[in-house]
């Protein structure tokens, strides 16, 4: 039983660092984010909704 609780408590960790994790995120957007404009060295666009 308590291999069980460890191997459930890590699936969940893993799941729910996939699911919030930027890239998988950027991934998901790519598609629909269309990048324009000037940016400096340095500006974190790595969330893209509106740019």
């Amino acid at each position: 039983m308590k291999l069980f609780s460890t191997a459930l408590a890590a699936l969940a960790l893993i799941a729910a660092t996939v699911s919030g994790s930027p890239m998988m995120r950027q991934e998901q957007e790519a598609s629909t984010c269309t990048l324009s404009g000037t940016y400096k060295s340095g500006t974190d666009i790595s969330s893209c909704s509106v740019l």
